[in-house]
């Protein structure tokens, strides 16, 4: 099985159909919880993707 590839906010704000500041919102709660982490940062994007043990 793949894993899946990086994505940016506005990627996942958009498949989820969130708000800016929810999405954001999101993705910090996973990052605390070790699900998700920050891969890069192009400009003022950042690309995020799953951690290891995130499941």
């Amino acid at each position: 099985m793949s894993t899946p590839r990086p994505r940016t906010q506005a990627e996942l704000r958009d498949a989820l159909g969130m708000s800016n500041s929810g999405i954001l919102h999101l993705l910090r709660r996973l990052e605390r919880d070790g699900l998700v982490r920050p891969a890069e940062r192009v400009a003022w994007t950042r690309v995020w993707e799953k951690t290891r043990n995130g499941g």
